[in-house]
């Protein structure tokens, strides 16, 4: 910006110009928000990872942590619901609420009275399932297939 004759430039104006505001972004950057100064996070997982499966609502009250495969789909669905009062996909509704990191520090005031739960699953159920799931299933479409293969 030049100086006409005359005019008088606002303070700081001829002096270098500041960086704009970024968002913290790097890979540390969860570390450093208000919930994990609180609660820090100690685990091998990656922090985003586990920062993803957090669901908050201070709405309904509610921290909800999900676990891979143990009814995730179901309660989020149901949680949306509750707070929209309209059945949402579960993808979309999984993007609907809050995740830890995004509270700010005010509103972390207000964790301790959420009702925080999560549901996990028996480890050997969860096998069997993928068992059946996985190979069982795969094998019964095999032999259906060539059922009709010879059939024809």
């Amino acid at each position: 910006m030049a100086k006409q004759r005359g005019q008088c430039l606002p303070a700081g104006a001829g002096l270098m110009p500041r960086k704009p505001r970024r968002r913290l972004t790097g890979r540390l950057a969860p570390r450093l928000r208000p919930f994990y100064r609180r609660f820090p996070f100690t685990s091998p997982v990656s922090i985003r990872s586990a920062d993803a499966r957090g669901c908050v609502d201070l709405d309904l009250g509610v921290f909800y942590n999900r676990v891979p495969k143990a009814a995730n789909s179901t309660v989020i669905v149901n949680l949306a619901r509750e707070r929209f009062g309209e059945d949402i996909p579960s993808k979309t509704a999984k993007r609907l609420f809050r995740r830890p990191a995004e509270l700010a520090r005010r509103e972390l005031e207000r964790f301790d009275e959420l009702f925080r739960f999560t549901f996990v699953r028996n480890p050997y159920t969860r096998v069997l399932s993928a068992y059946l799931d996985k190979v069982e299933r795969k094998a019964r479409m095999r032999d259906d297939e060539q059922r009709v293969s010879k059939g024809s």
